[in-house]
């Protein structure tokens, strides 16, 4: 009906739609014959998205968005601080198991030098530094394996040790891990939104 009254015949309508379609302006699916009478406005459908998502804060001004963004900040913050104390707890467990591990060896070294060169000799001494030397690399490294399924490196091992103690010590304090990866994700976001508008 519009077409006739601006004195367009309908080809030269699907080419119009067409190209309006491929700038954007709007939503056209001439190509699918059960939709080629449907055109539709993006704007009226980003506004309809963004009500079914229930997008609070996508118009809201500069000011505003700098006060949730302070509002956000100060809920982070003593997260943010929890976090990296139990992180710090963490990484001070592993420091304790380094060392303990040192001193064990230390005290390996010293238990079988006094048996060397004191108690017994090297003839008896042999079989038995040569079975524990085997025992606590391969053995030790193979258990390593099947219970990580990486080779074992020092730094592999301290930071498995470390991640296993943090989730242990996030569920036994019970922290809001979802909340604070949420608020951390929305204050970026929010900085982005703000970076942009400058």
């Amino acid at each position: 009906m519009l077409v006739r009254k601006k004195n367009i015949n309908e080809n030269e309508a699907k080419n119009i739609l067409y190209v309006l379609g491929k700038m954007g302006v709007i939503f056209y699916c001439g190509e699918r014959t059960d939709l080629s009478k449907i055109y539709l406005n993006p704007l009226e459908i980003a506004k309809e998205v963004e009500k079914s998502l229930q997008l609070p804060d996508i118009h809201l001004n500069l000011k505003k968005k700098k006060e949730l963004l302070e509002k956000l900040k100060e809920d982070f913050i003593p997260l943010q601080q929890q976090k990296d104390l139990l992180e710090a707890k963490a990484h001070r467990f592993v420091q304790i198991i380094s060392y303990g591990i040192l001193f064990f060896l230390v005290g390996q070294i010293l238990l079988f030098g006094r048996l060397t060169w004191w108690d017994y000799d090297w003839g008896v001494m042999e079989p038995v530094t040569y079975f524990t030397s085997v025992v606590e690399t391969v053995l030790a490294g193979y258990i390593f394996y099947m219970l990580n399924r990486k080779e074992y490196e020092n730094t592999t091992a301290r930071e498995i040790l470390k991640q296993r103690r943090f989730r242990n010590l996030l569920k036994s304090r019970r922290y809001d891990l979802p909340r604070y990866q949420s608020l951390k994700q929305r204050i970026e976001e929010l900085q982005q939104s703000i970076e942009y508008k400058h």
